[in-house]
């Protein structure tokens, strides 16, 4: 079941190695990621008992091995600088990001005044984890662990919150399955096809990504979308929302490869 997850919804992965839930004080290392409910998805956990380069190799060379050596596209961890040297070593393809929540962090004490200027972009949280995972791993995963557990307690707490996880999954699936997506906008031919069966008989998006596809929506509707540029292979667009023209960004639409690309 986890491996067949893994195949599915491996893309992405989260690894999160900044507290200690046993009274060995060995560092609990979760790999965690999303489903298509937008729901935690648990692949692995493991105790490593140090944060040193060879701990982290072992550790993702091991997971891999478990995974059928399938890497993930990008991987977000902590500021771990150990961790990202094993990164760099095992998974040189994969694109390592560092968590919102560490990031923001780093804002708040060293950024200071620049959060208020709004001339400064903030680039800190660019869709890469979205509104949902702002939030520590920690925090995400809600283990129901601390300092006095043994190993034994420790499996018995993982196995529940992994139960529960795909229990809430089995019940999404099912609400899913039984409801149609509704909107209070206009029914265009993009978002008409977002509410359709695809050609598997599934639907094209669960209730949960509707809901944000539907927000992404609006959004366009309220934005100006003005030329400013061309060539033979590209065409240069601004778009921003109305009332926040400081919001602006650029857009570049190749025809011929009918590929889209914004700042």
């Amino acid at each position: 079941m986890i491996l067949e997850d893994y195949r599915i919804y491996g893309d992405v992965l989260v690894f999160d190695t900044t507290y200690r839930t046993n009274r060995y004080n060995l560092i609990c290392a979760p790999f965690v990621s999303i489903n298509n409910h937008w729901h935690n998805c648990m692949f692995a956990c493991a105790f490593i008992g140090n944060k040193k380069t060879d701990s982290f190799v072992w550790l993702l060379e091991t997971f891999l091995k478990a995974m059928e050596n399938r890497t993930p596209t990008s991987i977000f961890t902590d500021q771990d600088q150990a961790m990202a040297n094993a990164i760099e070593q095992v998974l040189p393809n994969t694109r390592h990001t560092l968590c919102i929540w560490h990031l923001e962090q780093n804002a708040i004490t060293r950024f200071g005044a620049l959060k208020k200027d709004k001339e400064f972009k903030d680039f800190f949280s660019a869709g890469i984890l979205l509104s949902q995972r702002s939030e520590s791993t920690h925090h995400a995963i809600g283990f129901r662990a601390s300092n006095a557990n043994t190993l034994t307690e420790f499996y018995t707490i993982f196995k529940k919150t992994t139960n529960r996880w795909r229990s809430t999954e089995k019940y999404n699936e099912f609400t899913c399955s039984k409801s149609i997506a509704f909107t209070s906008l206009l029914l265009s031919g993009m978002l008409k096809h977002a509410t359709q069966l695809n050609d598997f008989g599934e639907k094209v998006f669960t209730l949960s990504l509707f809901r944000d596809f539907e927000q992404e929506f609006g959004y366009s509707m309220a934005t100006t979308i003005q030329m400013i540029g061309r060539n033979e292979e590209c065409l240069l667009y601004q778009v921003a929302l109305e009332d926040k023209p400081w919001s602006a960004n650029q857009v570049n639409y190749i025809h011929e490869s009918q590929s889209v690309w914004c700042t």
